[in-house]
């Protein structure tokens, strides 16, 4: 059994841009380059900051799990951005 809940996949993420925006959903294109380093999203996503996770870590955790032998996905939580 596998138990899924809240991947908010944000198809909008840019790796390199501003985590750190001020508004709810961070690291999208409209927030444009981070201001410095720190301030980056990384390229499969962040710890912290208020971004969701891009298209190609879910791809990712999704291409892993196939070679699993998964009989029952129970997908809970939330699936909207924020």
């Amino acid at each position: 059994m596998l138990h899924m809940t809240d991947m908010h996949i944000d198809l909008g993420y840019v790796a390199g841009n501003n985590r750190l925006c001020g508004t709810p959903l961070c690291c999208r294109f409209t927030d444009g380059p981070a201001p410095n380093a720190s301030a980056a999203a990384g390229y499969w996503g962040n710890t912290d900051g208020n971004c969701d996770i891009p298209y190609r870590t879910a791809e990712q955790a999704m291409s892993f799990l196939e070679s699993k032998n998964i009989d029952l996905v129970v997908w809970t939580g939330d699936n909207i951005g924020h």
